[in-house]
């Protein structure tokens, strides 16, 4: 992305803030994201993907990798590019932290990928995930449940879960503790955790790629399940709170390091009792 701060524009200097190394490799070069309507540019050929990829191995980079963030794809070759880079990373650094932002759909929008990408994300990336970090839609559309109530998103992220990944974060929920709040929720193997933030009255693009990109840089850092959700939301919050201060289109992210390092802490993380 030319301009703007979505997907490895909004991850790059959060993560470098939290003393990580990104590399980053495209699956589109636009000229803007098409939340603005018209954009100029084009998808980036699975082949070069793979390529790239080779490169990083050939140098022997791969093995000092430590995590890998999947998102936005324009094709299946893609997808099937990105599992393949996963399992070379996987046999030469095998504690590495996979985390699939599958960025497929929105409620009232349905896909915004084509139906055999979203497929291809389904059976090729989310079993080799550590965790999945869905919207509701994307929660519903992958475990192939229902998502209305609390109940219907913790059995969905168990379904999920069965898939492969230990943890589930689902983003963008509609908050039910505080009113007029956002919500995230967290299914891991032992537990499920709730967070909602006030709801910011803006409308931007990529907050949910800042909060994968943030919550696997803290894993990687070596925070645990909870911690790490808890940082990912209170830092969010910040970078929305900043960008709507300033009247800004694109997520204000050129702010103190501190507040990726360590955000103001604003909110609680509550436990919720998991479904039988």
């Amino acid at each position: 992305m030319v301009s703007g701060r979505v997907g490895n524009s909004a991850a790059a200097y959060p993560v470098q803030c939290l003393g990580i190394e990104i590399w980053q490799i495209p699956t589109v070069l636009l000229s803007n994201h098409p939340g603005h309507g018209r954009f100029s540019g084009q998808a980036v050929d699975a082949d070069l993907i793979k390529r790239l990829v080779d490169g990083l191995a050939e140098l022997g980079a791969l093995a000092k990798c430590r995590g890998v963030l999947t998102g936005y794809f324009s094709s299946p070759d893609q997808v099937l590019a990105a599992a393949m880079a996963i399992d070379l990373v996987r046999e030469v650094a095998p504690e590495v932290i996979v985390t699939c932002d599958p960025v497929l759909g929105d409620e009232g929008k349905g896909l915004y990928v084509a139906a055999e990408v979203a497929t291809a994300v389904r059976d090729h990336l989310v079993a080799r995930a550590d965790n999945i970090t869905p919207n509701v839609f994307e929660l519903g559309w992958l475990s192939n449940e229902r998502v209305e109530t609390p109940r219907d998103i913790n059995r969905a992220e168990i379904a999920l879960r069965t898939m492969g990944p230990t943890s589930v974060l689902t983003t963008s929920l509609p908050g039910r503790r505080i009113e007029g709040s956002i919500g995230m929720s967290m299914s891991t193997g032992e537990d499920q955790f709730v967070v909602e933030t006030p709801r910011i009255d803006i409308s931007v693009n990529g907050a949910g790629d800042l909060v994968a990109a943030l919550f696997t840089a803290h894993l990687m850092n070596g925070a645990g399940a909870r911690d790490a959700l808890k940082a990912a939301a209170e830092a969010v919050f910040s970078v929305i709170e900043n960008t709507a201060e300033r009247g800004e289109n694109e997520l204000a992210l050129l702010l103190d390091p501190s507040i990726f390092r360590n955000p103001p802490s604003r909110f609680s993380v509550q436990s919720m009792d998991l479904v039988d």
